[in-house]
């Protein structure tokens, strides 16, 4: 039996080409095929490959970054430390322009706000309240912002703040 003769083994052949061109060459090369169809199949077995790998991606990005920040965690060597590491690594986990940790410890209460992007005094003002809000006492003269390893003096100030930019967790 020769391999044009099985169609399980043209499927193989063609769901293995990465290229539009190189599935429209396999399938001109085989005979008796609706060729549209076959174009159309191979369109969403790839689409559903490079979906399938850029969720492994991802997934593989986050893991490397709970490990970082399992190992920086470890490193630290006080309150102050732990809070600094935590506000890094979740930005470059979740890519934020900013975090914000509240506090109620007895050597440090408060909201810190550690910025990757610069915002708007209105906006930062709206951050510590929405994270101090039924965590801690905010002291409105007590605005403490520290800038992130990642933030970037060059690049403009983020939009204004809507209500949904702020996640509290």
């Amino acid at each position: 039996m020769r391999p044009r003769d099985d169609h399980g083994s043209f499927w193989a052949r063609l769901f293995q080409c990465v290229t539009a061109e190189s599935a429209d060459e396999a399938i001109r090369a085989e005979p008796g095929l609706d060729a549209e169809t076959a174009h159309a199949v191979w369109s969403a077995h790839r689409a559903a490959a490079e979906q399938a790998e850029s969720r492994l991606e991802a997934r593989a990005r986050d893991l490397e970054g709970l490990q970082a920040f399992g190992r920086s965690l470890a490193e630290a060597r006080g309150v102050s430390d732990v809070l600094e590491r935590t506000a890094v690594s979740l930005q470059v986990l979740a890519d934020a322009d900013a975090v914000a940790i509240a506090s109620a410890l007895p050597e440090r209460s408060g909201v810190d706000v550690h910025v990757a992007r610069a915002l708007a005094p209105e906006d930062l003002r709206k951050l510590r309240e929405a994270v101090a809000l039924g965590f801690v006492p905010l002291d409105p003269d007590d605005a403490s912002t520290r800038t992130l390893p990642t933030f970037d003096r060059f690049q403009g100030p983020r939009a204004s703040l809507s209500e949904t930019d702020i996640i509290v967790n």
